[in-house]
């Protein structure tokens, strides 16, 4: 398990956005995944797919990135959730989301 995996505040997120550097292929495809798997686990949220680069800040905002962006993502978007997953196509890491936004929890 990647060490920045870890639970997010769900109450607080208002949109997912899976971003890589480019906003093409690789958060495309993840963002298929994701929205498959919450859609089976009960989750009602907007899940898109954008460049690191074009993505607006926000408190309400969930960012799914991969090892090699979690930097840029914490240094572009400081208010903004962060979940990392191995890789563009890992489905373990996706359908662990999923699972964590359908059952709620709050910050402690």
């Amino acid at each position: 398990m990647i060490e920045s995996r870890m639970p997010v505040s769900t109450e607080k997120i208002k949109q997912i956005v899976v971003v890589c550097y480019s906003g093409m292929a690789t958060s495309a495809m993840g963002a298929s995944i994701l929205s498959r798997l919450c859609k089976e686990a009960g989750v009602d949220l907007p899940i898109h797919y954008q460049s690191v680069w074009q993505v607006d800040d926000d408190e309400g905002l969930l960012v799914v990135t991969q090892p090699e962006l979690m930097q840029l993502a914490h240094e572009r978007l400081p208010k903004a959730q962060t979940y990392v997953v191995a890789n563009g196509l890992d489905y373990a890491g996706y359908a662990a989301l999923a699972a964590m936004l359908s059952c709620p929890q709050t910050e402690s």
